[in-house]
This record gives structure tokens, sequence and C-alpha cells, in this order.
């Protein structure tokens, strides 16, 4: 039987109540996030308020029992340490660029004119979505035509170095 994990105190991630066991299939993980009512919330690592890093933070931990180091950042951070924060993490030497198509579990990265960096996780559930948390639309889960659509540019996919 496999042993729940729970986020180191360093962490500071605190799941949501009501969600599936860990390793749970992601449409159960989805559904548990939207009724849970999530929402952002710059440097949120939950219960309900969380940033794109938190929101991926969980996702790589409840789905794949990953665990990330955290970068927390103030609500009142600006654009520029929101992008020097995440983009110079030292969490990123644990991700590989990837060159071929996306897998279950990847991390993505992309940008929006009103989201200097973001970031989420792909899944593969239909064809394809990212579960990420962004200011302006809350908790989202979105196939790369709709995030395109909406705005988001450069989507870059990387994968944790132990999964390549």
């Amino acid at each position: 039987m496999n042993t729940p994990l729970s986020p180191s105190e360093g962490s500071g991630l605190v799941p949501p109540p009501g969600l599936p066991p860990q390793g749970c299939e992601p449409g159960e993980l989805i559904r548990a996030l939207f009724k849970a009512g999530i929402v952002h919330e710059l440097g949120g690592c939950g219960p309900r308020k969380f940033d794109c890093y938190g929101m991926m933070q969980l996702a790589q931990l409840w789905l794949f029992g990953r665990e990330t180091a955290a970068v927390r950042l103030a609500k009142e951070a600006g654009r520029k340490a929101v992008l020097d924060a995440i983009s110079t993490h030292e969490a990123r030497r644990l991700w590989r660029p990837v060159k071929d198509r996306p897998r279950h579990g990847d991390i993505v990265s992309m940008t929006h004119v009103r989201e200097p960096f973001h970031i989420g996780t792909w899944l593969d559930v239909d064809r394809g979505v990212i579960l990420h948390c962004a200011s302006f639309t809350g908790l989202a889960v979105d196939d790369r035509s709709a995030l395109i659509g909406c705005g988001w540019n450069n989507l870059r996919f990387y994968r944790f170095a132990g999964d390549a």
C-alpha cells in the first residue's frame, strides 16, 4: 500500500480539503480543485489560494509524487520580481527542455501581456491540457489552442531530469 506523501514543511504547500488520494487520475484532481473553489493569489500555496507555481507544486506532488522547491512571492510583488523569482529559481536546474512532444507531467512555461512568467502542468487528458492558476482567470484547465486564443505565448515545455 502506498503511503500518502505530504509536503515538507519547507514547501509551505497546504492542499485543499477533499482531494482524492494521491496518484489519482488527473480528472479526479481537476474536479476536486474546482469543487474546492480555488482562486489565484500571488504567493498563495493553499489551501484555497494558489499562484501558478503553487498550483504546479500541488499537481506535481498529488499526481506524480514529485516535491518541488518553494517559490514564495509577496502579494504586492511586481512583474519583474515574479519574472526574476521564477525564471532563476533553483528548481529550474531539475528541468530539461523538451525537444519532442510534451508528456504527462511536464512543466509548461508561458507568457501573457498581463503575466511576465507563468507556469502550469501538462496533463494527458483528452488531447492534452494544461492545469494552471492565473491572476485573471483563477484555476484553469486549457488546451494549447485555448491558451493561444486567450493571449498566452511562448509555450515552452520542460521535463523533470529524472524522467528524461
